[in-house]
């Protein structure tokens, strides 16, 4: 399809927690071995949690002015800073990309903009986090930057993520098969299969007119 870059967040989460602790929610995926001297890659970036905003962040967007007073913007800025500490951690340079949004959010992306703002803007004017700064952004932006800060990335080998539990005993196999090439296997196998099934259903039924015709003799 062309990518050469792609974002995202579900994984298994055992193999999400060990790649948190050694910083590899970055590599180049090569989904494939390659195949006419073309290779195919894949710069990869996992998401520290979902593409969701975490819990305590959540009411941001959810189409409401938040009215803070000085205290409450103290406190909340001061735990979005911790947030953003801990997921850097897991990262092996100082770029976080968070996603700001989730499912059937931004009805009234003014309202939403404007939350995040306060905090933005808090930032920018305290003297308390000089070491941060929040600034609205995109995938290609912190791509740029990242490749910029470092030029050598872990390899991952292998043609896919599934199957994969979002926590034990919950797995992500029931819509869609553990594998795409099984699937595609599966979709042509189909095919052949109703088209051999209507062969034969054809068939019995010209039997059957032929037969009938030859009885009404």
């Amino acid at each position: 399809m062309g990518f050469d870059k792609i974002v995202l967040s579900r994984i298994d989460y055992k193999e999400k927690e060990i790649r948190k602790k050694n910083q590899t929610l970055e590599f180049i995926w090569k989904p494939f071995n390659q195949i006419d001297n073309v290779t195919t890659e894949l710069f990869t970036h996992i998401q520290y949690d979902s593409y969701c905003l975490p819990q305590q962040f959540s009411h941001l967007v959810d189409d409401k002015e938040i009215d803070l007073n000085e205290k409450e913007l103290t406190e909340l800025s001061a735990q979005f800073y911790e947030t953003m500490k801990n997921i850097s951690k897991s990262y092996n340079h100082n770029q976080v990309l968070f996603t700001y949004g989730c499912d059937f959010s931004f009805r009234k992306k003014s309202i939403n903009f404007r939350n995040i703002e306060k905090i933005m803007n808090y930032f920018e004017t305290s003297r308390k986090y000089k070491d941060m700064r929040l600034i609205y952004s995109t995938p290609s932006t912190y791509f740029k930057v990242i490749k910029s800060i470092q030029s050598k990335w872990p390899i991952y080998k292998n043609q896919d993520f599934f199957p994969y539990a979002e926590n034990p005993f919950s797995y992500w196999t029931g819509y869609y098969s553990s594998r795409p090439y099984l699937k595609g296997l599966v979709r042509d196998a189909g095919n052949y299969l109703r088209s051999t099934s209507n062969f034969i259903l054809e068939s019995l039924l010209i039997d059957k007119v032929l037969n009938l015709t030859y009885y009404n003799f």
